[in-house]
């Protein structure tokens, strides 16, 4: 059973402070090497990301779990995006047009570093105009189910990575996240 797809609309304004958050991080990281290497380093993809991460901290306070929007602070970029109740959560979001095909996915040179600072992987979409702030949620998986996947060629639009990438029926249902963290820590 595939799981059930939670839908997000951000305010304009949480769109406007989204889009505020990506402009500071893709100057941040214009230049540099070694994290977006191989992916390519686009306003839209911090935009998109930005977004993705906003929609999942909405989605878990609107059902009552305490958030720390971690992905705020720009001096602690490395660590994971949220931290709700003692869950560590890497929160990874793809162009809703591209998620059959090319979503659900970490590249294996980042396996290691999401595994380390993450104890859920939680995937989402930006579905139509990024302007319009609508998401779905679309579930989540544990690093190690990531990292279990051999990589293997994915494509989102005109570009091919190698990635770890879940099966979309593999995928477990956000209320299934909501109810462990709600029952404590990790583990």
């Amino acid at each position: 059973m595939m799981a059930a797809p939670v839908p997000v609309k951000l305010s304009a304004e949480s769109v406007a402070e989204a889009f505020s958050l990506a402009d500071a991080s893709y100057r941040r990281n214009e230049r540099r090497r070694g994290r977006y290497e191989h992916y390519a380093n686009t306003p839209r993809k911090h935009k998109i990301g930005k977004l993705g991460e906003m929609g999942c901290a909405q989605a878990l306070v609107e059902r009552g779990v305490v958030v720390s929007d971690l992905f705020r602070d720009a001096d602690r970029e490395g660590e994971a995006d949220l931290l709700a109740s003692s869950w560590r959560l890497e929160v990874k979001t793809w162009d809703g047009r591209f998620w059959s095909p090319g979503g659900r996915c970490v590249i294996p040179n980042q396996m290691s570093g999401v595994a380390q600072k993450a104890d859920a992987i939680v995937w989402c979409t930006v579905e139509g105009p990024l302007e319009k702030g609508s998401l779905l949620v679309r579930g989540w998986s544990t690093p190690a189910e990531v990292a279990a996947k051999e990589p293997h060629i994915t494509t989102a639009g005109k570009q091919s990575y190698l990635n770890h990438q879940v099966g979309e029926e593999e995928l477990r249902d956000f209320e299934d996240l909501l109810l462990r963290i709600q029952s404590g820590p990790p583990g």
